[in-house]
C-alpha cells in the first residue's frame, strides 16, 4: 500500500510512529494510519530485514527504526506513537511513550491485569 492520507495546508498531518510491524502493525494499524486524512506513517520499530522490505514497499515514505528507544529518543519527531508489539511489551512501551510526551494508541490488551499498571 503506498496510498499517502490527504492532508490540508493549514492542518499538516499529524506524524505518526507506530511500534511493531507484525501482523497487527503491518495488517491493521500501518494501512489505516496511511490511509486516515490528518495521519502520517512517518516511523516503524522493526528490526527484522523481511519486515523492513515489506515496510519499504508497503509505505516507502516511512523510516524504519531498530528499537522504540531509537524512536522516543527524539520524541518531537512525532506527534503521535501506535503501540503494537507484544502484548508484553504494551505497559512498558506506552509508559515510555507517555514520559516522552506523546499521546499513544495501545493494541489490545493494554496489560494482563490492571494491578500491573
Amino acid at each position: 500500500m503506498t496510498t499517502e492520507s490527504t492532508q490540508h495546508p493549514e492542518h499538516p498531518a499529524l506524524r505518526v510512529g507506530l511500534v511493531g510491524y507484525g501482523l497487527a502493525g503491518a495488517a491493521f494499524h500501518a494501512p489505516l494510519i496511511a490511509t486516515t486524512p490528518g495521519l502520517r506513517l512517518e516511523a516503524v520499530v522493526t528490526a527484522s530485514p523481511e519486515r523492513r522490505e515489506q515496510l519499504r514497499r508497503e509505505h516507502p515514505q516511512a523510516r524504519a527504526v531498530d528499537t522504540a528507544d531509537q524512536l522516543l529518543a527524539d520524541p518531537s519527531a512525532l506527534d503521535l506513537l501506535v503501540v503494537a508489539s507484544p502484548n508484553r511489551s504494551h505497559v512498558p512501551l506506552a509508559r515510555a511513550a507517555l514520559e516522552a510526551g506523546l499521546p499513544v494508541v495501545v493494541d489490545k490488551p493494554l496489560a494482563a491485569t490492571a494491578a500491573c499498571c
